[in-house]
């Protein structure tokens, strides 16, 4: 188990503690009232399938900021501190640090395509794995004699294979960037300066919304540009750096073309954002991350507190409370459920009645649409819902039999809809999520927010 928690940990930057203990989530020293921060941020934004979460949740932390210590109306969507311009600039550091990485990953794709190399050389390691195995067991079972010399040949093709598969992956999975830690950005790049939001970026519909931006990443990241994609990475570049002109495009793309190591999005990156030092010159952002032994009611007494305070709260957490979800127990009855990890912003907090407990109010980062699309799913999979559609069938099996189960249950689920949401741990309201106290102390696991310092730490030197 301890295991299976570092490799989360390891996923999603922030930990979560595998001896948390159960406390008292309300705070003592201090009484509850209703906050709602929602009008000090822009519209909500939609990260696509892009894994951006954590640069996200940093950026509207960032905007509520700079809105608060600087004159910049961070309200106005085009002010908004751009989501994937703080992605891009909180892994600039870790792209420079795989160059030599990447050169290696270039000469085995060659000119073909990534992902297709990366395929053959996982059938070609797993191929090579049931050989050996296959090896192994004659060897051991039926006493043949395997020759050393093939099977040495066997293990070291392997090795080779496995090598080559981790560095293509490897480039491959740079489309995709590390969960960032949370951090200040040295550069804050704004939404009319790398737009997150922009028609050209993303598609959205009711329950999900795509950033079309994957192809510049594997553009400089895992292909070379030739004549028969510079058309494609120059439209690219435009749509994600709307104010670079032509010119300068041309020229980095001629530079990148003659040296493949050549760092083009941070050059593009650099040449549109601002610098923090010329936007403002005290309070500057200084993140503090929750220890890694709070418990989830440390981190919920925090959360109240900054609340009560009037700020914000950065969240790491299971999405998996999104979702019900129902799996076969097995034989020992040891059951862990899936995790998935995620990072939101908490704005705000309001006592609901129906529930009688409090719910946040969350600032997700999946597009307006994902909330209610998540309620009705979540409704369409409970129990209760189930056991209404079969008494349906039951009562009236004829007629059920020209009907499909899903349509049914759609049926059911909208006959009576206050009734079943009410059995989801969150409701919607306006694209926000309005997650229950209780489902959010069984998911949460870390938290981030930012305090005021005179001066950014310098960086220090390698």
């Amino acid at each position: 188990m301890a295991r299976y928690h570092i490799a989360i940990i390891l996923l999603v930057f922030c930990v979560l503690s595998p001896n948390a203990k159960t406390q008292d989530i309300t705070p003592k020293k201090y009484d509850f009232g209703n906050v709602d921060l929602r009008s000090e941020f822009g519209p909500i934004r939609a990260q696509g399938d892009m894994g951006f979460c954590v640069a996200y949740s940093n950026a509207d932390m960032l905007s509520f900021w700079l809105k608060k210590y600087t004159s910049i109306n961070t309200v106005q969507p085009a002010n908004m501190v751009s989501g994937l311009g703080t992605a891009i600039v909180l892994n600039k550091e870790r792209r420079a640090d795989t160059l030599d990485q990447i050169k290696e990953a270039k000469k085995i794709i060659g000119n073909n395509d990534p992902h297709k190399v990366l395929d053959n050389l996982q059938n070609k390691t797993t191929e090579l794995i049931e050989k050996i195995d296959k090896m192994d067991a004659e060897r051991t079972a039926n006493g043949i004699n395997v020759s050393m010399e093939e099977y040495s040949q066997a293990r070291t093709a392997l090795i080779d294979a496995q090598n080559k598969e981790g560095l293509v992956d490897g480039l491959v999975r740079l489309n995709e960037p590390e969960k960032e830690q949370f951090i200040a950005p040295k550069k804050i790049c704004f939404e009319k300066d790398v737009p997150t939001s922009s028609d050209q970026n993303i598609v959205e519909n009711p329950c999900h919304s795509t950033i079309q931006i994957k192809e510049l990443f594997s553009e400089f990241y895992g292909l070379k540009i030739s004549p028969a994609n510079k058309q494609a990475v120059t439209e690219n570049i435009k749509k994600l750096f709307p104010k670079i002109k032509a010119k300068y495009i041309n020229k980095l793309i001629k530079k990148f073309s003659q040296e493949p190591n050549f760092d083009a999005l941070k050059k593009l990156t650099d040449k549109s954002c601002k610098s923090i030092d010329s936007i403002m010159s005290n309070n500057y952002p200084s993140a503090v991350i929750s220890r890694l032994d709070y418990t989830a009611g440390d981190l919920l007494k925090t959360i109240d507190e900054k609340l009560t305070a009037g700020e914000p709260i950065s969240i790491g957490y299971n999405a998996m409370l999104y979702y019900y979800y129902v799996a076969e127990i097995p034989d020992d009855g040891v059951y862990f459920p899936p995790e998935k990890g995620h990072q939101s912003t908490i704005v705000g907090r309001l006592y609901d009645n129906a529930s009688g407990e409090y719910v946040y109010i969350l600032r997700n980062t999946w597009g307006v649409g994902a909330c209610t699309c998540l309620q009705k799913a979540y409704a369409l999979s409970l129990p209760s819902l189930r056991d209404d559609v079969i008494n349906a069938v039951c009562a009236d099996p004829v007629r059920s039999q020209s009907k499909l189960l899903s349509d049914m249950a759609a049926s059911v689920y909208a006959s009576n809809k206050e009734k079943y949401n009410s059995e989801v741990p969150f409701s919607c309201d306006n694209g926000y999520f309005l997650i229950k106290k209780s489902a959010l102390k069984q998911n949460l696991y870390n938290i981030a927010y930012y305090l005021p310092v005179k001066k950014l730490p310098k960086p220090e030197k390698p």
